[in-house]
This record gives structure tokens, C-alpha cells and sequence, in this order.
């Protein structure tokens, strides 16, 4: 299915969804609803971000900035070698490398962190689609009174 069709199949959607004020509001809903349950899968496969609650007594150190993660600061367990980072640092090494920056263990790739990718809106993708779709039925009508007047001449 190239492009094209996606398009269009995503248009005939949208017109048929434009035609009832509540199929409008029960997508939105549910769009919106996913998006939510997938970002929160997304996050959860990820190792966790850590904030340190109390100085402790044998102090967390970060390898990459050579700093200590004080108080308040936020920092990643690495799950293999359970080596600390604070998050900034460790994510900014994790995008160009796969490995603990202290001991150079693999860190398993579905765990790493992505940049975030700047997505469009749902608001953008509907209101495309929304277009998309009027332009469709407003060419079509037009060539159904271009036939009619084609042949009444």
C-alpha cells in the first residue's frame, strides 16, 4: 500500500467520522487515550530515573561529568552493572554509544534512551486529514456537475 492510498483510505475515515458530532468526540477520546497508554509503555521499558532523596553516605559519583549526584539531582541506575549517572549526562553519552561509560558493559538496546522525536499533533493530523478529505468530496461533486453539464449540452 503506497502512500497514496494511505492518504486517501485516512480520508474516507475522516469524512466518515466528520458527519457525527459524538464519533468526533469518541475519536478524539481514544486517539488521545492511546497516545497515553503508548507513551507510558514507552517509559516503562526504559530504566527508571532516581532522585536522591538524603545526601547518602558513600556518595553517588558520575563518571561522565566527574561531579557527585548531590541531593535533589535526578540520576539512572544502569541495569546490568548498576552503575549512577546523572540522567543528563548518562543519556547524552547512551545516544552515540550502547555501553556503561565506567565499565563498558552493554546496555540491551530496547532499554536505551531516543531522542524525542518533535511529532505532529493530533490537532495537526486531524485537521489535515479534515482537508484532505473536503478537498475529495468538493473535486468529486465538481466533476459530477462537469458531467451534468457536459451532457445537457
Amino acid at each position: 500500500m503506497n502512500n497514496d492510498q494511505i492518504v486517501a483510505n485516512f480520508s474516507t475515515i475522516i469524512s466518515i467520522i466528520l458527519t457525527n458530532k459524538s464519533t468526533i468526540l469518541i475519536t478524539v477520546i481514544t486517539v488521545t487515550l492511546l497516545r497515553y497508554i503508548l507513551k507510558t509503555l514507552h517509559n516503562r521499558r526504559q530504566f527508571p530515573i532516581l532522585t536522591v532523596k538524603q545526601t547518602p553516605t558513600k556518595p553517588i559519583y558520575c563518571a561522565v561529568c566527574l561531579y557527585d549526584v548531590v541531593e535533589g539531582q535526578r540520576y539512572r541506575r544502569l541495569p546490568k552493572c548498576h552503575h549512577c549517572f546523572h540522567v543528563s549526562c548518562v543519556d547524552t553519552w547512551l545516544q552515540s554509544r550502547s555501553t556503561c561509560p565506567l565499565c563498558r558493559s552493554q546496555i540491551p538496546v530496547h532499554l536505551l534512551p531516543r531522542k524525542q522525536k518533535e511529532e505532529p499533533g493530533f490537532l495537526y493530523l486531524f485537521v489535515y486529514f479534515s482537508v484532505k478529505a473536503i478537498r475529495q468530496k468538493i473535486s468529486s461533486n465538481f466533476s459530477k456537475i462537469v458531467l451534468v453539464d457536459a451532457d445537457e449540452l
